[in-house]
This record gives C-alpha cells, structure tokens and sequence, in this order.
C-alpha cells in the first residue's frame, strides 16, 4: 500500500479552471493536487478564447506556451442577443483582439503540464470517491 497523497487543496476537475486554481494557489504558496477523469483524449471542436483571456494567461505564467502552441487568431465573433440579427463583437473592444481558434485537447493538456511543471501534481483518468472529514484531514478513496 503506498503512502496517502497531501495537498492543501484537492481540485476535483482538470479542465482549464481546475488547474488555473492550482497555478494560482502555488503561486500563493498553497500546494494544490488535481483530479481529472479524463486523460485529455477528447475533442472540443470550435472552440474559440476570447482575447479577454490574455491577461489571465500572463498571470498563470503560461502565454508563452499559449502563443507557441495550437491557436489561430479568431475573426470577429457574431452573436446574437434579444432577437435574430447576428451581431459582429468588435475586436476594439478588447485591448487584446477578437481572441483566438484553440485546439481545446492541447489547450487542457498545457495548462496541466504547466501546473505540474509550477508544483501541483494532476492525476489523469482517476475519479475521486467519497470525502470523509476526519478531525481537521479530509481524506478521499
């Protein structure tokens, strides 16, 4: 039997906001350990990140590996609110452009090799059990 896992913080999920948390809790000094079901194999078609996102990127410390990898700068997103009519969203909005085209399974996959490579372990294809509080310890199985 091997010895029980410890973290400050255990982030059930893996997906961007699950290991965004656990950059930013290691940034803070908080280690953090992820649980994600998957292993990163899927496809997410069509999905597009706003410009909006830059300065989050900057601040986990992961823009450079966004700039290096998989994306393509998006055209001017359409939307559509309170009627029919398709609306462009100004790019001029944004300090920061119309976004960007991600391949999302690469997108997921750098954000954990970022957090892993910051300090937070990410465990893939695992699914966590029942928490039990223990005195001031949580434990899952």
């Amino acid at each position: 039997m091997s010895a029980p896992l410890r973290c400050d913080v255990l982030v059930i999920g893996g997906g961007p906001a699950g290991t965004a948390t656990a950059l930013a809790l290691q940034a803070r000094g908080i280690q953090a350990l992820v649980a994600e079901k998957s292993r990163y194999e899927s496809s997410h078609p069509g999905e597009t990140l706003l410009g909006d996102a830059q300065p989050f990127l900057l601040s986990l410390g992961v823009w450079d590996r966004f700039v290096a990898g998989r994306s393509a700068q998006a055209a001017p997103l359409l939307s559509c609110w309170g009627d029919a009519e398709a609306r462009p969203r100004p790019a001029e909005l944004s300090p920061h452009g119309a976004g960007w085209h991600i391949d999302r399974k690469w997108f997921d996959r750098m954000l954990a090799g970022a957090a892993e490579d910051a300090g937070p372990l990410v465990y893939c294809g695992v699914r966590t059990g029942a928490l039990e509080r223990s005195a001031s310890v949580w434990r899952t199985a």
